[in-house]
């Protein structure tokens, strides 16, 4: 799962979105409950909303907070639904 976010950064780095997404709906297909999982959905949200999705970043965020409430991610999450409100 950690080799899976770098190489999403990877493609986010190089300006493609799309992939960098695609590697990351994977990863939370894949290992929905791993270390990284929360930090991908974030991001995830990240590039939701830089596309314009910014519905999709909402819920996106929403799952966030809702699947992983522990994480220093959900508080991150519940500051960009404020934010997106």
């Amino acid at each position: 799962a950690e080799a899976q976010l770098d190489l999403a950064d990877c493609f986010a780095a190089l300006g493609q979105s799309g992939q960098a997404a695609w590697v990351l709906r994977q990863l939370l297909q894949r290992y929905p409950r791993s270390a990284q999982a929360a930090q991908a959905m974030f991001r995830l949200a990240g590039i939701e909303e830089q596309l314009g999705r910014r519905d999709a970043a909402r819920r996106l965020y929403a799952q966030v907070i809702e699947l992983y409430p522990r994480s220093r991610e959900a508080a991150l999450a519940a500051a960009q639904v404020k934010r997106l409100r």
